[in-house]
């Protein structure tokens, strides 16, 4: 087993207002500066609101995506598909007085990052409407081999 590395937190920056099932929940975005090629191993999601929807984070490898628009039906291209490693989903949360944090762990998701970023969207799995902005945020955990 390798060394584990903690990526830091990324805002996904959700809206208020409705969400369907296959949304994409914020724009693209990156954890940037990781080690070139490892294993995901696990990810954290702070829940500042609590809201507790549960939510895939679609992982893609050694290419920048286009990426699709918050609030639309989540579309990646087909040749997007082609730099796709894996697929994450959070579910399971730990709820706290006023806030909760979902983990996803027990996988090993290979990757290669030669420019040392990690792009990634998330899609939303149950309709849902956000209270507030910028109340979710993303870690995710690397075996460095």
């Amino acid at each position: 087993m390798g060394r584990i590395w903690k990526t830091t937190f990324v805002d996904i920056a959700v809206e208020t207002g409705a969400y369907a099932i296959g949304d994409a929940l914020g724009s693209k975005n990156s954890f940037v500066r990781v080690p070139e090629h490892g294993y995901i191993v696990g990810a954290v999601l702070q829940d500042r609101d609590s809201e507790k929807a549960p939510i895939d984070i679609v992982i893609f490898d050694n290419a920048d995506i286009g990426g699709t628009a918050d609030n639309a039906a989540f579309a990646p291209t087909d040749g997007e598909l082609g730099s796709a490693c894996g697929v994450i989903r959070i579910s399971e949360y730990f709820t706290f007085s006023n806030n909760s944090i979902g983990v996803a762990n027990g996988f090993k998701i290979p990757y290669w990052a030669k420019a040392g970023s990690l792009y990634f969207q998330c899609q939303i799995q149950a309709v849902h409407s956000y209270t507030a902005i910028d109340d979710v945020l993303i870690a995710l955990y690397l075996e460095i081999t």
